[in-house]
């Protein structure tokens, strides 16, 4: 049988992008604010550089952004790239950290991570 943090790590490896980045950003705000995903939208850019589009210029000029992308983040740098999987090469979405996150957050109650996933978890 496996491990409660091994199963966490096939289920996130087989979720849905929309599903792992949600669960990252719960992880990211509280431990690495840094490294938040967003939406690719219009509301991110109006957040974040309503009042500097200069500075958008700059994070885009020396970053590695594609319209099309679904997600956008900002680098170690501070420049903006976007990516269309968690899975992408630049994501900054560390699977492993995620699920080693998830199974102290969660502490034993996994019906809810296990609803999110639309897995079923076979506990020890």
């Amino acid at each position: 049988m496996s491990t409660i943090k091994e199963q966490i790590l096939e289920a996130l490896e087989s979720a849905g992008t929309s599903d792992v980045i949600e669960l990252w950003n719960k992880f990211a705000v509280k431990d690495h604010p840094d490294d938040q995903v967003f939406e690719n939208n219009e509301i991110f850019f109006e957040g974040y550089f309503k009042d500097d589009v200069f500075g958008l210029v700059i994070k885009l000029h020396y970053g590695d952004y594609i319209p099309t992308d679904d997600y956008i983040f900002f680098d170690a740098q501070g420049n903006l790239r976007t990516i269309s999987a968690w899975s992408d090469d630049e994501s900054p979405v560390d699977i492993y950290a995620l699920a080693n996150w998830l199974v102290t957050e969660y502490d034993g109650n996994y019906i809810e991570l296990a609803e999110k996933l639309e897995v079923e978890f076979e506990l020890q």
